[in-house]
């Protein structure tokens, strides 16, 4: 335990480095892959049957899930791949005995979730803006992210051990265990536990605040004196500074107050239990620094997304909530992103005068807990419809060259396969505008045929099939391509193509989709659980709701953040969703 004397902290002006992994660009070729690369819900039987079946070498017991015609593991077979870290040993969470639901993988913070390179449980870069963040053995490094540069390979905002403008921690905590306690639809809360001290600290999409918990040691706020500290005021229990032009202010709880001793800020007295913030302000006026004062106790611990579809103006509702600490009085004030703040049912009074620049442009501050806002959305169109303006003759031409292939779908893993299967649920309502109908028959046939392949798990010599994983809680599907395993990468890309090849079969062979739906609302479960009941899930594992885009990569370990890497895919599965719930 910490003794009442202020103490001797250890500076650290360079902050160790870590290994960060290089994404890889898209998919260029099928030869040389690279391996770091309201859907209404139907009533159904679940039946959990044993059988043995062949899926390695050896032939071991293994547990089937079937759902009308369509079947899966329960389980991964031995011997596939699963996720794993950087050496390839399988890894399971890294959250805390009571964390509660499946951890967050396919998401900005994945990298705390994933020990992937081993001994480091601390992960990489986060960027939930408006802040960065990195966690380290000794706290929480946060400030705002330096300008963006544009490379040749990426867009980034380095940020980390080395440049990160201050550390927040609990006095004497260095090392021991850190693992995530509690995630929220974009808001998630690590803890740090050594010796006696604890440390938590809640942060997220659209916070510029940190809310901590410190026990066993006071709360310390530790600048990076070498981007150039300036100590603006000590005001009771605010203490508001400039680090590297940016301003910030740090608050401690009811009747403590800050000590600038030693190179660091700390709190008068040790108390149990503590509670302090740290916030990013967008000017040190007196007006602005009142009303992040007030906001400093609307301590965010949790966060949820909820939507609707106004039909008379084809509009999605989407609601946000910060939620509080119960019996918080205080409101808290919160960052809307560009595509947010244009569409909210927001006065544009309530908003702060100043706003803060991110790379994802201007973030507008505003004191609220929850906020609406309103997307245009006039539905979607299954296919390109015939305005009489094209070739028929050379359309024929084209058909026939096609259909001229004797394997017309190709490819053997999840995304290859998956890619062709998609090509063909294309070129199907081009045969049928054509009327070609042996052509719309083939197209229609294969597809059944190979989509049925992935949902059927009965042949004894079958090795396609879709296996489920309690650990991650997810699905996987064999052949899988491009580390959708052993990274959980890519899942709404790959399965986007079976989903939208389903789909068009549904349209035309409704009996078709009530025997093998349950395979195609697994797949759509995984990459975007809708149903926060269906506790084999993340909530939306691929979809980041409050930043309206999706996530490519299952574990997130980069420099600089996650990635979603091909925008197009992603918007492919959301139409494949969209077009097999309005058809089923």
């Amino acid at each position: 335990m910490e003794t009442s004397a202020a103490p001797t902290l250890s500076r650290a002006p360079t902050f160790p480095t870590r290994d960060i992994e290089i994404v890889a660009l898209h998919h260029a070729s099928n030869e040389s892959p690279s391996p770091t690369r309201r859907v209404r819900r139907r009533s159904i039987a679940v039946r959990i049957t044993a059988a043995v079946l062949s899926c390695s070498a050896a032939a071991t017991a293994q547990e089937i899930v079937e759902d009308g015609a369509a079947s899966w593991y329960a389980s991964v077979p031995q011997g596939r791949g699963v996720p794993c870290d950087n050496n390839g040993v399988p890894v399971v969470p890294n959250v805390t005995a009571d964390f509660e639901g499946h951890a967050s993988t396919a998401d900005w913070c994945s990298s705390i979730f994933w020990e992937r390179y081993p001994g480091n449980p601390y992960g990489n870069p986060m960027f939930p803006l408006p802040l960065a963040l990195q966690a380290s053995p000794d706290g929480l490094l946060l400030g705002r992210p330096p300008e963006a540069t544009n490379t040749a390979f990426a867009f980034a905002t380095p940020f980390g051990y080395d440049n990160a403008p201050m550390r927040i921690t609990t006095g004497g905590l260095t090392g021991g265990q850190f693992a995530v306690a509690a995630a929220g639809d974009w808001t998630v809360t690590p803890r740090w536990s050594d010796d006696g001290r604890t440390l938590e600290a809640t942060f997220g999409h659209g916070m510029p605040f940190v809310y901590a918990k410190s026990d066993g040691g006071r709360p310390v706020i530790d600048p990076r004196t070498s981007l150039g500290f300036e100590l603006i005021e000590i005001d009771g229990r605010e203490a508001c500074f400039r680090i590297a032009g940016d301003v910030y202010a740090a608050y401690a709880s009811a009747e403590r107050t800050w000590q600038y001793t030693n190179g660091v800020l700390i709190t008068d007295q040790l108390v149990p239990n503590d509670t302090f913030a740290v916030a990013c302000l967008p000017d040190a006026t007196a007006e602005t620094r009142a009303m992040f004062l007030a906001a400093a106790d609307a301590r965010v611990i949790d966060s949820r997304a909820s939507w609707s579809y106004d039909v008379a103006n084809a509009e999605v509702v989407a609601e946000f909530e910060f939620i509080l600490e119960p019996n918080t009085k205080a409101t808290p004030i919160v960052a809307l992103f560009r595509h947010q703040w244009l569409h909210a049912e927001i006065e544009p009074g309530a908003y702060l005068p100043t706003d803060l620049a991110t790379s994802r442009g201007e973030m507008k501050l505003v004191p609220t807990a929850t906020f609406t806002v309103r997307h245009p959305f006039n539905g979607l169109i299954p296919n390109l419809p015939d305005l009489g303006q094209s070739d028929p003759v050379r359309l024929a031409e084209e058909m026939a060259a096609v259909m001229t292939a004797p394997d017309l779908i190709g490819g053997d893993d999840t995304y290859w396969n998956g890619k062709s299967l998609g090509r063909a649920a294309m070129l199907l309502p081009i045969a049928e505008q054509l009327g070609d109908e042996p052509a719309a028959d083939r197209l229609l046939a294969e597809m059944k045929a190979e989509l049925e392949d992935w949902f059927d798990v009965s042949s004894a010599n079958d090795d396609r099939f879709l296996a489920y994983q309690s650990t991650w809680g997810s699905v996987f599907g064999y052949p899988d391509a491009y580390g959708s395993t052993y990274q959980l990468n890519d899942h709404h890309f790959h399965y986007g193509y079976l989903i939208r090849t389903a789909a068009a079969i549904a349209q035309r062979d409704p009996a078709w989709a009530t025997d093998w739906g349950g395979a195609v609302e697994l797949l759509i479960s995984d990459a975007a659980n809708w149903d926060r009941s269906d506790d084999r899930f993340p909530f939306l594992r691929n979809f980041d709701p409050y930043a309206g885009h999706a996530h490519a990569s299952g574990h997130g370990a980069f420099g600089n953040g996650n990635n979603q890497e091909s925008s197009s895919e992603s918007i492919n599965f959301s139409a494949a969703v969209a077009l097999w719930g309005a058809t089923v």
